[in-house]
């Protein structure tokens, strides 16, 4: 074995144990501490290997440097967090919806895609973005670096089950990661609900990288169990009322908790408050084809939506 690989193997066991012992440490004192905030992003200091595995075009090279231009020119990195989460969401307003981005390859590949995108790749793509700008650094190798931080389980891409498909695994993922925490059960009106998820490992032939089966699948069927065990809670969406947008600021990220078989959220997006203290729904729509602002209410937006059941909020540390 090459020492290239031993060093990869090495690494990632190392950030399995860090996980393993971050997760032990939050579920005894709560999402709060600062100092188990500060260690959590001390252990992602590991950064993935991802020079040559990289899709990217020159039409999302210029995007990304007419962002980083507009962002150090009015200065967002003096700005709260959330006013860089809505700011970098605005900047997509009329991007057009473009959906299965990530998929097709024949191996994994980290893909940037400024020019269309999809619900979770909209965020994504913002998360990141907003991250670049806090530290100061908007070189194109640091939004790499920080996409693939978030899009992969551990920060780590390791073959296509590494990327975190399904939500509820993302939502986790993310907060060990020291990026962003679920803040519902601060929220009036919180409920438990179960998921059960399976919806990949039941539908193999819609995957390019599961029909063949194997150890992708294998892998998915596992981390499909370990969430469907998990403890899940969510605002029904018919106690989203104006008491809820108090305690929403614009940026936290709205995960729809759906009733479709197999799958644990239909859709996400950004909150977005207006001056009067509405909140609205920011988000990369399939029906309009777009990135847009709902002109609904947030709880409004949902009535309309006749699988999603309520939501899950999370929000970016820092805030």
């Amino acid at each position: 074995m090459s020492k290239g690989k031993i060093t990869i193997i090495g690494a990632l066991a190392l950030v399995s144990v860090l996980v393993l012992t971050t997760s032990k440490l939050l579920a005894s004192s709560g999402d709060n501490d600062d100092t188990l905030v500060n260690l959590m992003r001390q252990s992602y200091i590991i950064e993935p290997k991802i020079s040559g595995d990289v899709k990217i075009t020159r039409e999302d090279s210029a995007t990304f440097q007419r962002y980083a231009e507009k962002a150090q020119t009015e200065d967002w990195a003096a700005l709260p967090t959330s006013e860089i989460i809505k700011k970098t969401g605005e900047f997509f307003r009329g991007t057009p919806y473009v959906a299965f981005t990530l998929e097709g390859n024949e191996s994994e590949r980290l893909v940037v895609n400024l020019t269309g995108l999809d619900c979770l790749t909209f965020v994504e793509t913002t998360l990141a973005l907003t991250n670049c700008v806090k530290e100061n650094d908007l070189s194109l190798q640091s939004y790499e670096r920080e996409l693939c931080r978030i899009r992969y389980r551990h920060g780590v891409m390791d073959g296509y089950a590494s990327r975190l498909h399904y939500l509820s695994d993302w939502i986790r993922d993310i907060r060990y990661k020291g990026i962003a925490r679920d803040i519902t059960r601060e929220i009036n009106g919180c409920e438990k609900v179960k998921m059960t998820v399976d919806y990949m490992s039941n539908h193999p032939d819609r995957y390019t990288q599961l029909k063949k089966g194997g150890i992708d699948l294998e892998r998915i069927k596992a981390i499909e169990q370990d969430l469907t065990n998990a403890e899940h809670w969510y605002i029904p969406k018919s106690k989203i009322n104006s008491e809820t947008y108090k305690k929403l600021k614009s940026g936290d990220i709205i995960c729809w908790v759906t009733d479709a078989k197999g799958l644990d959220y239909g859709h996400v997006g950004l909150a977005y408050k207006d001056d009067n203290g509405t909140v609205h729904f920011m988000h990369a729509s399939l029906s309009i084809g777009k990135v847009l602002i709902d002109i609904r209410p947030l709880g409004d937006y949902a009535k309309n939506k006749e699988h999603f059941t309520g939501m899950t909020v999370v929000r970016a540390f820092g805030e």
